[in-house]
């Protein structure tokens, strides 16, 4: 792993609100930052071992639904395997991580694929037949290097992404 992949990885962790704010907007959503999980899955003999970079737990406002982990991957630069990488990381979440009291709950899954330099030049991945049924896979993107640092830092605190225009009161 890179410095830039390691230096992302502390930032995420030291402000773990404002990365996940910006990775949420415009999804239009009101989920709040939990904690990061360890999501480290012990693989069968003769299986990769995969771990994703940073994990967040993220909850509804209203705690109407389960909560979500959203999986990040920092990139340096494009990986042509990354969007199967993380649909492989997002089933196995999906499949194997629980919550509650009984640990019986299914999370639901968000991948972000953060990119530190350039820009993600494939968003989804996209096995689904004409009339829509199949798999399809669309994490959250963010190209670092196309926001600019004055709307970033004139940005208003806001809670993790609440949209445009609502109050944190």
């Amino acid at each position: 792993m890179g410095v830039l992949d390691q230096a992302a990885r502390y930032a995420a962790q030291a402000d773990a609100e404002a990365v996940i704010r910006r990775v949420l907007r415009g999804a239009n959503v009101a989920l709040r930052f939990r904690g990061w999980v360890d999501t480290r899955l012990t693989p069968r003999p003769g299986q990769r071992d995969r771990t994703a970079d940073r994990v967040a737990e993220l909850v509804e406002e209203n705690a109407a639904g389960p909560p979500w982990l959203l999986v990040f991957e920092f990139q340096a630069r494009h990986d042509p395997e990354k969007l199967d990488v993380t649909l492989a990381e997002a089933g196995q979440l999906r499949l194997e991580a629980r919550h509650g009291d009984d640990r019986r709950g299914k999370y639901n899954i968000l991948v972000a694929l953060v990119y530190l330099r350039g820009e993600c030049p494939e968003s989804v991945l996209d096995m689904t037949l004409p009339d829509g049924r199949g798999t399809r896979h669309a994490p959250l993107i963010w190209n670092v290097g196309a926001d600019t640092a004055g709307e970033t830092l004139d940005a208003p605190h806001r809670l993790v992404g609440r949209h445009e225009g609502v109050d944190d009161d």
